[in-house]
């Protein structure tokens, strides 16, 4: 989500008044230094964009699914051929038959990667096929592929060069390929090609975050015309973080801009084989690219975080290859596999690539990404997917240490009344495992693997509160909403135009989203789900609904649903406040960490963060959560500190590492403290020798413990 200030909110309603004449909402009367491109953004941002032809079919009143198919990348590389893509399409679709099947099972993409175009442009600068790798041409491919039933897809780059060429992968195409410069001219002969599913990939360490988004936008624009003049809807996919030092994949709301949206860095090392162009790492898979693509409040309305393409079928286990597809598809993320066609698919990996029960997870129409669900313990995760349908639930439980481990589901962490009984069925084994109240406990999770269930319960009521109207203006809806963390809200609307609509929602005043609202028909109502980063306490919704007039959009009610609860605790204590005490450590942007920032860099013996101020009722014994990032896992020791309250003595805590550095994921670890009455207290974290500290994103508020009998 996007981030924004107090005065640049204000500047974003008053862009909404001058693009589209809406009545003054009020806000600071001042000005901003990047109130220029903040305008702009907002104005992108609220302008009504059509999300399919214009017929309203079922399929376009309803939010778009994530796509699923094959990419050429993963197993071919630059080999790449015309031959190589045809066997593609014909293993999926059965050939003319159209009935393979990952076919039945909603495979429907074939899409060429890099390495694909000639040498130069032709004398007009169109972009033309290799002539010896692609001796038909493209358009020919692409009417190859949709005569199989399928759908056909293509990459290019914002840069002069595509990342192949960058890389010096692509022997003898050291010309300038990227659509740079030549954007709506290449959007254009996509379109013409029949081009379905464009790649757009950075490839430049270069650009600001709005450099990349005007980049991004500009090919946007160009597709959405191109497509429009020939009635055929492109899915715009981009990789923001191809060797762009800052990996703004979870940096800003992207759904703004396109259909869906790399979040971490390639799954995969490429090896140069060919056929076998990438070696998985399972390590990888799960600490980058699933921990990476944690971004549930982008996730929403029919556009999608991407892990990546998969390497389900390239040598990894079989309990692996489904805890792979169990990750991807509780995250609802895209499934595009990089299989090597042209020797035969195991029935082993067939069976999980189309299992119907884990591809209904991915493909739940909410369209929803899961969340953690409970406390990390060393290793241990419950992971959890809120469904369609009243008290559907998709649960994953992951046990990334080296021995098969217990692992309990709570109803309470699903939004589940623990009274009732809830029906739990294991996915993969297709199995009924009976009706539980309270939870679920699976007493052993293979090591390195997981559990993948459905829970079928009754809606906790108590955590069910509709939104407060607070005023419905010309143009802007207004809710209050009091929760107690980030949470769930069903949103009803009605929207009688030809097509879906974005609309910019702010929450608090400072975080800047857009939901799409499809079509709806005659009185019906839709209703859209999305995950808010809410606070505890009273929370601020603003939607701006920038068309006037008879057909005029409108928002209905907004209720917190029961849904799955966030792991982590709310901040109480950040640790980059001013009056905390940092020692030879430094604080740190952090975008998903509470106020983006967060302290790190305990690295030398006298490397310490105090927090002041600990505000506890009564002395006694109290639970403190410390919310961290930590990427120090596998085999060695987990970073460790020692922890002192009101200069008492030090006592270490360790910290387990769980994700990557360069895709962190925030982990939380309890610490018992003995703390005074008051808010005099103060907590202590230094290094120990020969260790290193984590990053400190701040603490949760105390909890009292009982007395020791």
């Amino acid at each position: 989500m996007k981030i924004l200030g107090r005065t640049q909110v204000y500047l974003f309603f008053a862009s909404i008044m001058m693009v589209f004449g809406l009545s003054g909402c009020g806000g600071d009367q001042q000005g901003s230094s990047d109130g220029a491109s903040v305008m702009q953004a907002a104005a992108n941002s609220a302008n009504v964009s059509a999300q399919g032809g214009p017929s309203q079919t079922q399929a376009q009143r309803s939010i778009a699914l994530p796509p699923m198919g094959w990419a050429s990348w993963n197993a071919y590389g630059c080999n790449i051929t015309e031959d190589l893509v045809k066997t593609a399409a014909d293993v999926i679709s059965d050939g003319l038959k159209k009935d393979g099947p990952l076919m039945k099972a909603g495979y429907s993409y074939i899409n060429v990667d890099d390495c694909w175009f000639a040498p130069s442009r032709d004398a007009q600068g169109n972009l033309v096929a290799d002539p010896v790798k692609f001796p038909s041409g493209i358009k020919a491919l692409a009417d190859y592929i949709h005569a199989r039933g399928l759908k056909f897809g293509m990459y290019e780059v914002p840069a002069a060069e595509t990342c192949a060429q960058r890389n010096n992968l692509y022997p003898g195409h050291t010309n300038p390929m990227g659509s740079l410069g030549h954007e709506v001219q290449d959007a254009n002969t996509f379109a013409a090609w029949g081009v379905d599913y464009v790649k757009y990939d950075w490839c430049s360490p270069d650009g600001t975050v709005d450099d990349q988004v005007a980049g991004f936008r500009k090919m946007r624009d160009a597709l959405d015309s191109a497509g429009a003049a020939v009635n055929r809807r492109i899915v715009y996919s981009i990789n923001p973080n191809s060797f762009h030092t800052d990996k703004t994949g979870r940096s800003y709301d992207w759904g703004q801009v396109a259909d869906l949206w790399r979040t971490t860095e390639d799954i995969t090392y490429d090896t140069g084989t060919p056929g076998h162009q990438s070696t998985p790492d399972f390590s990888r898979i799960v600490n980058q690219n699933f921990y990476g693509n944690l971004f549930p409040e982008a996730q929403h309305t029919g556009v999608y975080n991407d892990a990546d393409m998969m390497l389900a079928g390239f040598g990894l286990s079989a309990a692996q290859d489904q805890t792979h597809m169990s990750l991807w598809a509780i995250s609802g993320a895209p499934l595009i596999l990089g299989l090597d066609f042209t020797t035969p698919v195991s029935p082993a990996t067939m069976a999980t690539l189309t299992n119907p029960e884990v591809l209904a997870v991915d493909q739940d129409p909410r369209g929803l990404q899961a969340i953690r669900v409970a406390v990390p313990q060393n290793g241990l995760g419950v992971w959890a997917k809120l469904l369609a349908g009243q008290g559907r639930r998709a649960v994953v439980l992951l046990n990334t240490t080296g021995s098969a481990a217990s692992i309990t589901v709570n109803w309470k962490d699903l939004g589940l009344d623990p009274a009732a009984s809830a029906s739990v069925r294991d996915i993969w084994a297709h199995q009924d495992l009976g009706s539980h109240t309270s939870g679920y406990t699976v007493s052993a999770v293979p090591a390195g693997g997981s559990v993948m269930l459905t829970i079928a319960g009754v809606d906790d009521a108590s955590k069910i509160h509709p939104a407060k109207p607070v005023t419905h203006e010309d143009g802007v809806a207004r809710y209050t909403v009091n929760a107690t963390a980030g949470g769930y809200i069903d949103v009803t609307y009605r929207n009688e135009g030809k097509s879906s609509l974005k609309v910019p929602l702010i929450l608090n005043d400072s975080v800047l989203t857009t939901i799409q609202l499809p079509v709806t028909t005659g009185q019906a109502q839709g209703t859209v789900t999305l995950y808010m980063p809410f606070v505890p306490g009273s929370n601020k919704l603003t939607f701006v609904l920038p068309d006037k007039g008879r057909r005029a959009p409108s928002i209905g009610k907004v209720t917190l649903i029961a849904a799955p609860q966030p792991a982590l605790p709310p901040i109480a204590y950040e640790a980059e406040s001013a009056t905390n005490i940092i020692q030879d450590a430094a604080v740190q942007a952090c975008n998903i960490c509470n106020g983006h920032e967060k302290v790190g860099n305990f690295v030398n013996s006298d490397s310490s963060l105090q927090f002041n101020g600990i505000v506890a009722p009564a002395d006694g014994e109290y639970a403190v959560p410390v919310v961290y990032i930590s990427a120090d896992d596998g085999g060695g020791s987990p970073r460790a500190m020692s922890v002192s309250v009101n200069n008492g003595p030090p006592v270490p805590v360790q910290f387990p590492g769980e994700g990557t550095w360069d895709f962190p994921i925030l982990s939380s670890a309890q610490v018992m403290v003995p703390l005074k009455a008051g808010a005099a207290n103060t907590i202590k974290f230094s290094v120990i020798s020969g260790n290193y500290g984590p990053d400190i994103d701040g603490l949760g508020q105390a909890v009292s413990q009982p007395a020791k009998q």
